[in-house]
């Protein structure tokens, strides 16, 4: 489900200048275990952003958040949209009786 969302947005890792590319590409493979795969990278840094958030270590501060996604070299707003696509996508799975997996199941304070 997050693969499949996260295919039909932009690109969640940025791609800054010339100066730091490397920097980026090595981020970009660290998120994806040294597979070479962009979807694995995009799942596993989903995955903890999501565990962040549900622990609440971005609640007291949009900064916080602002920080670490930059640290990480991955766009913000991206993958904040992602995360409320993943939201929609369960929600309508639920109406016609499919149940996510419990790991990405979102949580009733997601929705707000």
């Amino acid at each position: 489900l997050v693969i499949g969302a996260a295919l039909s947005l932009k690109p969640i890792f940025s791609q800054p200048y010339q100066d730091i590319y490397m920097e980026s590409y090595k981020s970009k493979m660290s998120w994806a275990n040294y597979s070479f795969s962009d979807c694995i990278g995009i799942l596993n840094a989903y995955k903890e952003w999501h565990r962040k958030k549900s622990n609440g270590e971005f609640r007291n501060s949009e900064k916080i958040e602002r920080d670490w996604c930059r640290r990480n070299l991955i766009k913000k707003n991206v993958i904040k949209e992602l995360g409320e696509l993943v939201i929609e996508l369960s929600m309508r799975l639920r109406s016609f009786n499919i149940i996510p997996m419990r790991q990405f199941r979102y949580h009733e304070s997601d929705e707000q």
